[in-house]
């Protein structure tokens, strides 16, 4: 099922920081980023208290449903999983 929403992409005052790594402005920026992102600067970003990407989606791209989801998901391969599904289903990318 391929949806018909636009992706967003953050204001420049509000993009992404990844520690010691580039500055992501959507969503397709976050799922390329994991496919290579060495599991201690994802660890960095998602532990057992924080969740920084699930807070980026949900306050600066407003995709809450997702959001939701990956705060419960706590490892790098399962993040890339949801989100990758989540774009698909969406935004068709």
């Amino acid at each position: 099922m391929q949806g018909n929403k636009t992706l967003v992409n953050a204001p420049e005052d509000k993009v992404f920081w990844v520690h010691d790594g580039p500055k992501l402005r959507n969503l397709v920026d976050l799922r390329d980023l994991l496919q290579g992102l060495k599991e201690s600067m994802f660890k960095f970003h998602v532990s057992e208290a924080k969740n920084d990407f699930a807070n980026w989606i949900n306050d600066v791209l407003g995709e809450a449903e997702l959001a939701k989801k990956l705060r419960k998901i706590k490892s790098k391969r399962y993040t890339f999983k949801a989100l990758n599904n989540y774009l698909v289903d969406h935004f068709g990318v």
